[in-house]
């Protein structure tokens, strides 16, 4: 009998496969754990689609409270500049404030 080079290999992976066998049961109960979790985010994701979350249950599903409104760009607003710091002559005629709002 001859032995070639695909003859080596299968016996090479027999033997690896014979010499593989190990207890997976943990690794599928995390894949159980996977399944379940991805099981809930669909349902999330059909109530999302469907309306929000809020009717689905759960506190994740509250309502966002409105967003306050902007500025009034036809009003004129005054902002206090007395003892602060400031580039420039103390008599100019214009003054430009710069503001931040570190919210």
């Amino acid at each position: 009998m001859r032995i070639t080079p695909g003859l080596m290999l299968g016996a090479a992976l027999a033997m690896a496969a014979s010499a593989c066998t190990k207890d997976d049961k943990g690794l599928e109960a995390h894949l159980k754990s996977i399944d379940s979790q991805l099981h809930d985010i669909k349902g999330d994701l059909a109530a999302l689609k469907k309306g929000g979350l809020a009717r689905a249950g759960g506190a994740r599903g509250a309502a966002r409270p409105s967003r306050p409104p902007g500025p009034d760009a036809q009003a004129v607003y005054a902002a206090p500049i007395e003892g602060a710091a400031f580039l420039g002559a103390p008599n100019a005629k214009v003054t430009v404030v710069e503001g931040f709002d570190f919210a």
